[in-house]
This record gives C-alpha cells, structure tokens and sequence, in this order.
C-alpha cells in the first residue's frame, strides 16, 4: 500500500531497481529453432536470488527475486534437451530467508489437454556452483 501511495504520489525510485533499469543494450535477435517435438511450457521460479534458464540454447528466461511462467521458445525436441541454470546470488533481499529457484516443464500429451508437469527441478543447500548443466530427455510421446 505504501508503494502504491508513492507512486501516486509521482515517485519514481521505483524505475531504479534492477528488473527495470534499461542497460541500453538491444535484445538479442531471436535464435533460429527447430520445429518442436512437443510444445512445452516452463514455470521459474526464484527466491531472494536471480537465476537464468536456457533450454537447447534457443530459449532464455531471467529471473529475479520473483516467479515467471511462459511457452519454450523451440519447445522441447525427441532425445536430450539441455537445460543451463545459472544462479545470481547478488540479487537477494535478504540475509534470514534462504535463497531458492525451482523450475517445473509442462507439455501437453492431447492438443485439447491441460499441461501435465514433465520434469522439475529445484536447488540443494547452498554454495551453489556457478552453473547447473541439466538435461531434459523426452522419448516418443503418443500425442494424439
């Protein structure tokens, strides 16, 4: 609520933190990709730290101090589908809580069908390294 009021109120400090400061570097152009074996989606999910997923080096998504959900950019294709995750304790907001990311791949096994959970992961006790290297592996689906 006090955020709100400040706001209204016209204060920008806001605009500052750093999911919005602009870095003054253009997006990358989206990678080629193949046609997916099976549309998936992922849920990421990262607590008092920041965390960057990329699937089969096509798609990317950063998180901060906060939860996102969105379609795989390429999808998911039949066989290994790595999956690099690199965590960013820099970005916490607090010292008590202990930090956490979780990542959970949805597909569909029926066009009309609700996404299922296909593979999750989530993070140990900390130091984490540097990076995670994961890989999703997908066989045949009956996806009729």
């Amino acid at each position: 609520d006090e955020a709100r009021r400040k706001i209204a109120a016209g204060d920008k400090a806001w605009l500052e933190e750093g999911e919005f400061r602009l870095t003054g570097k253009r997006p990358e152009p989206p990678r080629p990709c193949r046609e997916p074996y099976v549309i998936a989606g992922i849920s990421v999910e990262a607590r008092n730290c920041g965390v960057t997923v990329e699937i089969n080096g096509v798609h990317t998504t950063t998180v901060q101090n906060n939860s996102t959900t969105g379609i795989i950019t390429g999808g998911l294709q039949k066989g290994a589908n790595p999956v690099i995750i690199t965590p960013d304790t820099t970005t916490a907001t607090s010292a008590k809580e202990p930090a956490e990311i979780s990542l959970t791949v949805f597909i569909r096994t029926a066009p009309a069908a609700k996404p299922v959970p296909f593979w999750s992961w989530k993070t140990e006790a900390t130091p984490w390294p540097a990076r995670y290297d994961r890989s999703i592996f997908v066989k045949s689906l009956n996806l009729r």
